[in-house]
């Protein structure tokens, strides 16, 4: 489990998370939605040690502040929203780091999953913004292979893990963290896309201001008034059938 409680941020003189507690579970995917300056990639920073905070955050029973990096980095992978390559690695040379079990085979595997298996010896500043995306999530996948295992569960933390991609490769990206997730392991996304945390979202955890505007099942999150609040925009939040809530901003008043 991730539990936080009353965690809080400040970056210099400005306070960017005020008492943010929240709950999260093996075997479910958590989305972190909020508007542009909310708090969201702080939260995760903080949840994956990046960044110093008051409060408390434990990952499967280890406190996060204390923890050795090494030992976190048995139990969760983070893909960040960029990542910035000094050295002119390969598409399989990236991959390879996070191995921590396995070889060649596991690496080649998840560019396959990932739409990339015949990118293994490009040159990685030669790929797309979105392609690059997807070789940092190859690289996590690798990293926690087993969701989970009889040392407890494993966990994934993507920030804007869709930001750079096409609508096709958003819904490959969030299959493979759905089926991480219910493979057992835990899932925490920041998102943008309402539609896709409603479809893919076991729960959401809105932000707003750097406090937890909302917590709860993606139907009690994803109501015309909160969403409408947090955005300061008209939100009107429909159902399409088979799909769960779904959602268009409106750009003008009825």
């Amino acid at each position: 489990m991730l539990s936080v409680q009353n965690v809080a941020v400040r970056l210099g003189r400005s306070a960017i998370l005020h008492d943010v507690s929240l709950t999260a579970c093996a075997g479910s995917l958590t989305a972190i939605v909020g508007p542009n300056g909310s708090g969201k990639t702080t939260l995760l920073r903080a949840l994956t040690g990046d960044v110093p905070f008051s409060g408390s955050a434990t990952l499967n029973g280890r406190n996060i502040a204390r923890a050795d990096p090494a030992d976190l980095a048995g139990i969760r992978a983070v893909v960040a929203q960029s990542t910035q390559l000094a050295f002119p690695f390969t598409v399989l040379e990236v991959v390879r780091l996070g191995l921590r079990h396995g070889g060649d085979a596991l690496a080649i595997q998840a560019l396959s999953d990932v739409g990339l298996g015949a990118h293994a010896g490009r040159d990685m500043q030669t790929l797309s913004g979105g392609e690059q995306s997807r070789v940092h999530l190859a690289r996590a996948l690798v990293q926690v292979w087993q969701p989970a295992d009889d040392d407890g569960p494993r966990w994934f933390f993507l920030d804007e893990p869709v930001a750079a991609l096409d609508i096709g490769h958003q819904l490959l990206v969030m299959k493979i963290a759905r089926r991480f997730a219910d493979a057992g392991g835990g899932v925490i996304a920041v998102m943008h896309d309402l539609n896709l945390s409603a479809m893919f979202a076991d729960q959401i955890v809105l932000l707003h201001g750097g406090r937890v505007k909302a917590q709860g099942a993606p139907s009690q999150v994803l109501t015309n008034a909160l969403l409408s609040d947090a955005y300061d925009c008209t939100v009107r939040v429909g159902c399409a059938p088979a799909s769960g809530p779904w959602l268009v901003p409106q750009a003008m008043e009825a």
